[in-house]
């Protein structure tokens, strides 16, 4: 079973029934939280649906990856933790409506047009040089957590992420301007395992959604050192959101 990275610290608090502000041509994590040990709700919300009246639209059921190329929805369970995660990408303002994780939970998806936001880039550093992600986000997220994900073996995990203005971990920094409403990641001695796709989302607290604004596809030119010398290259874990101290 994929594994997908999230914020663990916030738990959902409030009603099951929530509402999920995103723009057009970004994307959205949502989540479906169930009891591990009610087997009939988890075999239920393993089916994803729009509600138009008393009809609901399947729209994806539970697959072994979060991540498909070629499919707009997708879903994939935890079992250890008792949630599902749907992805939905490329937002058009027809996605806007209410959904079900089918026994489970209901939630109002708002698909708004943001001149900043919901594009897709494509970014390309060489190998052991510098590489800067920009990520720019609405101004009503400004107060919330940042993160940037990277897509891993069909799962989306965050790389890193910060509530407040600033934080490095390992080659990764992060950094906000809070005033323009955007932050950069940069990554330092970049290698070929870095290449890939990103998300820069925002992780609004005590909510059953993250947002995706930027999709990013990172290629890498040249050739590691360790590749040269037949040595192959790892990477370490990944780091955990950390509040400023």
């Amino acid at each position: 079973m994929k594994t997908f990275l999230f914020f663990t610290l916030f738990l959902i608090k409030g009603p099951m029934g929530d509402a999920a502000d995103v723009v057009t041509g970004g994307s959205v994590i949502i989540k479906c939280i169930y009891h591990p040990k009610n087997v009939q709700t988890r075999e239920s919300a393993k089916s994803f649906c729009k509600v138009s009246g008393s009809e609901c639209t399947t729209m994806t059921e539970v697959k072994d990856d979060l991540w498909i190329p070629e499919e707009r929805f997708s879903m994939t369970e935890d079992k250890s933790l008792g949630f599902i995660n749907v992805l939905i990408r490329n937002l058009t303002i027809n996605d806007s409506g209410k959904y079900k994780c089918k026994g489970i939970q209901e939630v109002n998806l708002n698909v708004k047009q943001e001149l900043c936001c919901g594009r897709s880039e494509e970014l390309t550093a060489h190998v052991l040089t510098t590489a800067v992600i920009h990520c720019k986000y609405p101004e009503g997220y400004k107060d919330q957590p940042k993160q940037l994900f990277k897509v891993q073996n069909g799962s989306l995990e965050v790389i890193i992420g910060v509530f407040g203005s600033s934080i490095t971990e390992g080659r990764f920094s992060l950094n906000v301007n809070e005033q323009e409403h955007f932050f950069t990641v940069t990554i330092t001695d970049v290698s070929r395992h870095d290449a890939g796709v990103y998300f820069c989302g925002i992780a609004p607290i005590n909510q059953i959604y993250t947002p995706l604004f930027t999709e990013i596809r990172l290629h890498v030119s040249g050739k590691d050192a360790s590749v040269q010398s037949g040595v192959s290259s790892g990477r370490g874990c990944f780091p955990n959101i950390r509040r400023p101290p």
